[in-house]
């Protein structure tokens, strides 16, 4: 939320020199976006060919079953609606960026 308040509603809101207001993108921005892209690679895609690859190694058929449904299909969803949230977002500022701007 940092990023986004400083890259994007900081210059458009109120009296800004010029075109637009410098963007304060520093170190602290940098990690704090590096951290979140860190934990999100790791999360959705890290750890979801981990289970995988367990899952894959068991060799009773029952219990890979099960493990199935209560692990892989949980996470193939929430990695399909995080996806749909993240691009609905992405959309909406977009939007929201265009609207300002106008």
């Amino acid at each position: 939320m940092d990023i986004l308040y400083f890259t994007i509603i900081t210059p458009h809101s109120g009296f800004v020199e010029g075109p637009l207001k410098k963007t304060d993108f520093n170190l602290k921005s940098w990690i704090i976006m590096g951290f979140i892209i860190h934990g999100c690679i790791t999360y959705y895609l890290v750890n979801n060919l981990f289970v995988a690859a367990a899952i894959k190694k068991l060799t009773d058929k029952d219990t890979k079953a099960k493990f199935n449904t209560e692990f892989l299909v949980p996470i193939k969803r929430l990695i399909r609606l995080t996806l749909v949230i993240v691009i609905g977002a992405l959309i909406g500022l977009v939007i929201f960026a265009m609207g300002k701007l106008l």
